[in-house]
């Protein structure tokens, strides 16, 4: 959808291990980028939903864009 992360954001599949770890140690720190990147996919998923109903309101002219192809 275009969004940029910055370098606060962690991959998805390292997740469980810093969970895991804050569980073991109860270090919340790490726990921060784990929060920037749920908050990029929720934001992801905000624009996802609004092309999704452009799309659905308008398809011909959407289907049209070569700019979503």
């Amino acid at each position: 959808m275009g969004a940029m992360r910055s370098e606060e954001d962690i991959p998805g599949w390292l997740i469980p291990t810093i969970y895991f770890n804050y569980l073991r140690d109860g270090d919340a720190r790490p726990l921060q980028r784990v929060f920037y990147h749920n908050a990029m996919d929720v934001l992801s998923l905000a624009a996802l939903l609004d092309h999704t109903a452009n799309l659905l309101a308008d398809p011909y002219t959407w289907a049209t864009n070569s700019a979503w192809i």
